[in-house]
């Protein structure tokens, strides 16, 4: 694998992510290999500290359902939703 194969799985891993959350994170591992080959280090060796690029992906989702369920003002439509539902059931 090279670095636009690695980076390209990244990128299909992060489907649901906006397209600003996705550039953004893909710029840090462009980074990532950029400050690697500063270092001398190859784009094997490089791919292989930072490890599967879909395993990444699912970190970052679990990071984002994490932050989700920890803040609750982050889950308003969906309390909204709810709160609908309970206002036309009341309203029958």
């Amino acid at each position: 694998m090279n670095q636009d194969e690695f980076l390209k799985i990244l990128e299909k891993g992060l489907q649901g992510f906006s397209t600003d959350e996705k550039r953004e994170i893909l710029y840090d591992y462009e980074e990532h290999f950029c400050l690697g080959k500063e270092n001398g280090k190859t784009t094997n060796e490089i791919i292989e500290e930072l490890g599967n690029p879909l395993d990444i992906a699912k970190h970052y989702k679990s990071n984002r359902i994490a932050a989700i369920n920890e803040n609750p003002k982050n889950n308003y439509r969906e309390n909204a939703n709810s709160q609908n539902l309970n206002n036309n059931y009341i309203m029958i």
